[in-house]
């Protein structure tokens, strides 16, 4: 099995029961949460083919967060060396492909090669303003949405350039990833979207294009174009079809008309959506409690 599907059986973190995801499912506005969620992650979305060469989005975007972890964790700290044996250990890449994805970060600018200020001899790996800056503009906007439901996240998302506070947010992440939780745990079947290129955005897409006056998520059937999703996130219409029909397969969806133009999104993938989200808003919760103890 792929390292970042849930584990069998799957790791709990604790505070993250089903019980409690279906509680904060249950407040209000969490439909509206979902809803921002899922837009900020259309918008946050980067397509790219040589990224995409090398690694899945879903990959690219963890392993921001794993150099970020690495450096602050101390020990060996951001080496290429190191993020080979995460990659490995993990399973969410391949070593090369973690390493060749490390070098690209650094010409492009993410990390960057930094003297030791008690051993000038040592230089290590660090990251940069612009890729805190780039991780804080994928997290605010879904802690934000968090916030709808979680009063402990109002604040949060203005307090992400305070320095001990970030940190001690990042290291909590990085701790609790490295353990083994993972998003997905209370909601596998979103994993064939996860594992694909574009994968969960095209979800999301199709879950923000209910017809007018539907529920959301919607419960009819959902217009959508192949040409149009490949188009806005930068893969070939082949790969689209790719998605789709893996879906339908695996009974996620189920066509209404001629070259997937139209789809009806299966109730158990509309709830693992909403599964998911709570998921990621508690653990959110957790990780900001457990940083303002420790930036105190």
């Amino acid at each position: 099995m792929d390292a970042l599907a849930p584990r069998d059986p799957p790791y709990v973190m604790d505070g993250l029961s089903l019980d409690a995801v279906r509680a904060v499912q249950a407040r209000p506005q969490f439909r509206d949460a979902v809803r921002a969620s899922a837009q900020a992650s259309i918008d946050a979305y980067h397509g790219g083919r040589l990224m995409s060469w090398i690694m899945s989005d879903r990959a690219r975007s963890l392993l921001g967060y794993v150099a970020y972890y690495l450096e602050l964790a101390g020990g060996a700290g951001l080496t290429p060396t190191r993020v080979k044996q995460v990659c490995a250990e993990l399973g969410f890449c391949s070593p090369g492909r973690g390493a060749a994805m490390l070098a690209l970060m650094r010409a492009s600018g993410y990390v960057a090669l930094v003297t030791d200020p008690t051993d000038k001899r040592v230089r290590r790996l660090a990251a940069t303003d612009k890729l805190k800056e780039m991780l804080q503009s994928r997290l605010a906007p879904q802690i934000a949405a968090g916030a709808m439901v979680m009063p402990a996240l109002r604040g949060v998302p203005e307090r992400l350039k305070d320095g001990p506070f970030e940190r001690a947010l990042v290291r909590w992440f990085g701790e609790r990833f490295m353990q083994g939780h993972r998003m997905l745990v209370h909601a596998p079947d979103l994993f064939l979207f996860a594992e694909h290129n574009a994968g969960m955005v095209i979800l999301f897409n199709l879950l923000l294009s209910g017809a007018p006056g539907d529920a959301f998520p919607p419960r009819g059937p959902v217009q959508t174009s192949v040409a149009g999703l490949a188009r806005r996130f930068k893969v070939s219409r082949t790969h689209v079809l790719r998605v789709l029909r893996a879906a339908e397969r695996q009974g996620h969806i189920k066509r209404t008309a001629d070259h997937y133009d139209g789809v009806i999104l299966q109730p158990h993938l509309t709830q693992g959506v909403m599964d998911l989200f709570a998921t990621l808003y508690l653990f959110f919760e957790h990780g900001v409690n457990a940083a303002n103890a420790k930036a105190k």
